[in-house]
């Protein structure tokens, strides 16, 4: 360095409150200076209520959601239930209720698809078509098994 420059050295320490502390030395005659520089003192009366109701009312909107997706998730759970039944009971079943029943299931799976996909938001809609897949599972199965333990009763008749 040329001579006649000054040589200084400067720190600068911030902490965990955001104020800033900056001192300087010069190296020449040892002479000190520092300034400490507060941030703001923090947020506003209004700052803090404003924040405190948006995430009041963001847990809100966030509670519906996950009570709405655990309705989608059991109409996933008893549409998966009954195309298993379906399958299961299927030679004791006539053609027009399996279209019936799986016309319903397709239908409950399409309404899925649309509640995964955001298009689709209903509470109320979700749950009659958990109602209504179940009802009309429950009653073609106990048709189902009627027959089947008919079917049975006549086999145990010829031996």
């Amino acid at each position: 360095m040329p001579k006649g420059t000054p040589k200084i050295e400067v720190s600068f320490d911030i902490d965990a409150d955001g104020i800033i502390k900056v001192s300087a030395t010069d190296k020449a005659s040892g002479k000190k200076s520092s300034i400490t520089v507060f941030g703001k003192t923090g947020m506003s009366k209004d700052e803090i209520e404003k924040l405190v109701n948006e995430s009041q009312s963001s847990t809100k909107d966030d509670q519906m959601k996950m009570n709405y997706l655990k309705h989608v998730n059991n109409l996933e759970l008893i549409a998966f239930d009954s195309d298993q039944a379906l399958k299961d009971w299927e030679k004791f079943i006539n053609d027009e209720e399996k279209q019936n029943l799986s016309g319903k299931i397709e239908t409950v799976k399409a309404m899925i698809q649309d509640s995964r996909n955001g298009d689709l938001f209903d509470v109320d809609l979700i749950k009659a078509a958990q109602e209504e897949l179940k009802a009309v599972t429950l009653e073609i199965i106990q048709d189902a098994a009627k027959k089947s333990r008919a079917e049975k009763e006549k086999e145990n008749e010829k031996n």
